[in-house]
């Protein structure tokens, strides 16, 4: 093709979408509402998985437990526990020592049904336990946090986590 045919091709297109009507639909409305809605759930996802972020800088590791804790689903709770759960998640918020963070995974752990777990939770809970009770310090929270996040069974998590698991994931490595 000729240059100025190109030139000629692309303003036509140009002139068309800017102006256009096909069947009394307005190309650009449509086009600016379908991107507008693209963009609010892209944002929404972005404001959801940045809230792991900022739950860690401002509230600490009972707020980033209690958010995970709102990522299973209630099905996967001990009755007992699903009782107290609300408060259980109100106290978690509040708390960011190493004595209360151990208390949260461990009380977590235990009010969750077995069959909440993957298979390979067996193998790993021994080890698990033994790393939640020697807690010193909340740099050491992250790993036994992840750890218990990895062996839930993926059926028993809300639909919402995988879009937020990533940011959650960092926000647990930044506890300290």
């Amino acid at each position: 093709m000729k240059p100025i045919t190109i030139f000629t091709v692309l303003a036509c297109l140009i002139v068309l979408q800017a102006n256009a009507q096909i069947g009394g639909v307005d190309i650009n409305k449509e086009t600016k509402a379908v991107s507008t809605e693209a963009n609010t759930s892209a944002t929404m996802t972005a404001v959801k998985a940045s809230s792991a972020a900022t739950t860690a800088s401002t509230q600490g590791s009972g707020a980033l437990i209690s958010q995970f804790s709102q990522n299973i689903k209630p099905s996967a709770f001990n009755p007992e526990f699903l009782k107290n759960l609300k408060g259980w998640q109100e106290k978690a918020k509040a708390t960011n020592d190493p004595k209360g963070t151990s208390w949260l995974l461990t009380s977590l752990q235990s009010g969750l049904k077995s069959s909440a777990f993957k298979s390979t939770w067996a193998a790993n809970k021994d080890k698990w336990v033994s790393q939640v009770a020697n807690i010193k310090g909340l740099s050491a929270v992250s790993g036994p946090l992840k750890t218990l996040a990895d062996n839930i069974d993926p059926s028993q998590l809300s639909a919402e986590w995988p879009k937020i698991k990533g940011m959650w994931n960092s926000a647990v490595g930044a506890i300290k």
